[in-house]
């Protein structure tokens, strides 16, 4: 629904996630006094305080009345995607009735429970006919107090059942369950994509009977992941756009990975990269008739970078984002000297994480090497800094100034007590293109290098975490004026700092902004109240970590 301008101050509480809460119970225990608020308030206001409610909220308002239950279980938007998630070990089945009323309209459904109690509600999933059913996600987080919990036959039955219109299918299980990738793939012939998480597959490394023709995207994941088996299923997939495997042998894998997917788009072990782009990359793959060629890697805990040269060998007429993290138990591996050697023009998007020295002082030329990077990410974890890395960061940072199409950079754990980022900064505002800027958990970042950053007009993404710490309050109420008058600032995250009654009022009168995001802030209720009653953000998250929803 389109944001409208607010009329009267009564729009507010309607925007409140916690007070959208208690109109409901409210409603359920004074429907005495004549006045029903479902029935008698406008079917658009109806469906917006039901959007800001979760699933077992919504599930209680469906046994309140029929009139309850009619207007409710028409709303087709609250029930397309539904996520039930509980850690209590004596399960409420009540909310599992929902699906006996707006089955018709459910497009996703994500159950995350304790293994025994998952068991129940696939069961409870079962009963009920979903034609419109796509997406289906079964996490077992925790574990089991119960030894014999097995997962198998429900998971089983339960995707046969839907097989139909299922295209996308996660799964992820506790030891006790071992599952069966061939199995889950004979069952459901129309899936698109399939992420499974589990330390005790069954497969036996044979490939499939009959080849997956529609299978674009598989993500294995487990501690002990026999690489046979997973060669024998890739075999059986000649469509297949994205694999990941998350393995520390992915090593192993490539050459028969890249020898028997010559479509491929994504490799890796890294299946939290390059998530924002994953669609995008399927899509564009699906679409066009040829193979487009490689255009993604993200591999993690690696021992040595040479193991993925022949990978980028490959891939080098295509590749537009690359994602590396060196394992803290490597050493100085020449593999990163070669990879400065690579001709990419079309590079776009670098990440590189390191746990060692090894990496830091190669920085600097990989990033003079690949000119048309629009996205640049560095990471640097428990890295002791002496005099020769500040150095060394300096020419980091004077790379970062040749990048003539940069939009986004994110720095992490970095010793920002340099004039080079002060001049990178500056570089960055005359330039007016840089749209995200992210610090995390930087060292010696002064008030300049931040009024510097905000100053930046074409900025929509800044994020500071656990960087702010030293700002004194002037400093502080500095910033928030800024951002009060930012032109395009629309996502602000901020943590682990003290923000008084004055900046926080500044930073309510944004016209901007949209996203706020709060962690470990010091902060007084009034301050707290003052945000809340800016209803043109969408959301605000305080200490406790409770997201508030607005239009």
């Amino acid at each position: 629904m389109s944001h409208k301008k607010r009329k009267a101050p009564e729009c507010d509480i309607l925007m409140d996630k916690r007070l959208a809460t208690d109109i409901v119970q409210r409603q359920e225990q004074n429907l005495f006094t004549g006045r029903d608020f479902v029935a008698d308030c406008a079917f658009e206001i109806m469906c917006n305080v039901l959007c800001r409610l979760d699933f077992e909220t919504i599930s209680e308002c469906l046994q309140v009345s029929r009139t309850w239950q009619c207007r409710i279980s028409a709303v087709s938007d609250i029930w397309r995607k539904i996520e039930f998630t509980t850690r209590n070990p004596w399960l409420d089945k009540q909310p599992l009735s929902a699906f006996s009323f707006v089955s018709e309209h459910v497009e996703e459904v994500c159950f995350d429970s304790l293994p025994e109690n998952l068991a129940i509600c696939i069961e409870a999933l079962a009963d009920h006919e979903l034609p419109k059913l796509r997406s289906l996600k079964l996490i077992s987080s925790g574990s089991s107090f119960r030894s014999g919990t097995k997962l198998v036959r429900p998971i089983y039955s339960t995707i046969t059942r839907f097989k139909k219109a299922l295209k996308e299918l996660h799964l992820v299980t506790d030891d006790n369950s071992p599952l069966c990738i061939k199995a889950i793939l004979s069952r459901c012939p129309n899936l698109t994509a399939i992420k499974v998480v589990n330390n005790r597959f069954s497969d036996r490394g044979e490939e499939l009977t009959k080849p997956h023709s529609s299978l674009l995207s598989i993500e294995i994941g487990g501690a002990f992941i026999k690489i046979p088996k997973i060669l024998g299923i890739i075999r059986s997939i000649p469509k297949i756009r994205h694999v990941v495997i998350d393995t520390f042998q992915i090593d192993d894998l490539l050459p028969d990975i890249l020898q028997h997917c010559p479509q491929l788009s994504m490799i890796g072990n890294q299946p939290l990269a390059f998530q924002h782009i994953k669609d995008n990359i399927l899509q564009s793959s699906t679409k066009s008739e040829g193979n487009e060629g490689i255009q993604c890697i993200a591999f993690e805990h690696l021992s040595r970078v040479q193991c993925v040269l022949p990978l980028l060998e490959k891939a080098r007429p295509t590749l537009k984002y690359i994602y590396l993290r060196i394992s803290k138990f490597s050493r100085a591996d020449p593999g990163w000297k070669l990879l400065s050697s690579f001709s990419i023009p079309q590079l776009t998007e670098l990440h590189l994480v390191d746990h060692t020295n090894s990496l830091i002082s190669n920085i600097a030329p990989v990033i003079q090497h690949f000119p048309s990077l629009k996205a640049v990410h560095l990471e640097n974890v428990n890295v002791r800094w002496t005099t020769q890395l500040r150095r060394t960061v300096e020419e980091i940072f004077a790379a970062l100034m040749g990048l003539e199409h940069l939009s986004a950079l994110s720095l992490t754990e970095f010793d920002l007590r340099s004039q080079t980022f002060v001049q990178l900064l500056e570089h960055c505002r005359e330039l007016n293109s840089l749209t995200l800027l992210s610090i995390v958990r930087c060292m010696n970042l002064t008030p300049s290098a931040v009024h510097l950053a905000t100053s930046i007009q074409s900025l929509e993404y800044l994020h500071f975490t656990d960087s702010l710490g030293s700002i004194c309050e002037a400093d502080m109420n500095e910033f928030a004026r800024m951002i009060e008058h930012h032109p395009r600032l629309h996502h602000l995250k901020l943590t682990h700092l003290e923000l008084s009654d004055i900046a926080a009022r500044s930073i309510s009168k944004s016209k901007s902004l949209r996203n706020l995001y709060f962690s470990k802030v010091e902060l007084p209720s009034t301050t707290m109240q003052l945000l809340w009653s800016k209803i043109t953000m969408n959301y605000i998250m305080d200490d406790d970590f409770r997201w508030v929803m607005y239009h």
